[in-house]
């Protein structure tokens, strides 16, 4: 009764665990190298983590990259989800298929907002993963900071000085 149970089934029982690790390694990375980047400027993206205060939905959606993953192999058989994920950011309800034509159009209403980096899947990964360490505690924009605590980016308004602040000699400001 049990082999032919056995038989019945096949290998099923031994391929479910393989198939899932499989798919799990192909799409865990995905979020990972979307949501997060932190190498110095000029040419790298720097997507900023939103508080509650600070978030709404086109920020959260913008604050995505687009990256070009496994190639032609990422586009047939996760259907373009990384090429185009800014786009599936802004419309999740949009079908798979129109991510090319619609990212075009998107990249062009954003403009300067809109991220790309092309660089190779695995040297992305080893930086993510060496570059994106925490966020600060404190505040409502927010960067990923590497292992010394270092970002490469700040919010804006901490590149100006407060009025009633005291300058780098002493002297407060009006």
């Amino acid at each position: 009764m049990g082999s032919v149970f056995l038989l019945l089934i096949g290998p099923f029982p031994i391929l479910l665990p393989f198939c899932s690790l499989t798919v799990a390694n192909f799409l865990l990375p995905l979020p990972l190298r979307s949501h997060n980047d932190n190498l110095p400027p000029p040419h790298r993206p720097h997507p900023p983590h939103y508080r509650q205060a600070e978030w709404n939905y086109q920020r959260g959606a913008a604050a995505t990259v687009d990256r070009p993953f496994l190639g032609w192999m990422g586009r047939f058989f996760l259907h373009d989800v990384a090429h185009f994920h800014v786009v599936h950011h802004f419309f999740p309800k949009m079908p798979w298929y129109n991510g090319e034509a619609a990212t075009a159009h998107l990249s062009t209403f954003i403009g300067e907002h809109y991220k790309w980096d092309d660089k190779p899947v695995f040297k992305a990964l080893w930086d993510n993963y060496n570059q994106c360490q925490f966020v600060e505690d404190e505040g409502d924009v927010l960067f990923y900071r590497d292992r010394k605590g270092q970002a490469a980016r700040r919010p804006a308004d901490a590149y100006y000085v407060k009025k009633g602040s005291k300058d780098s000699n002493g002297v407060k400001t009006d």
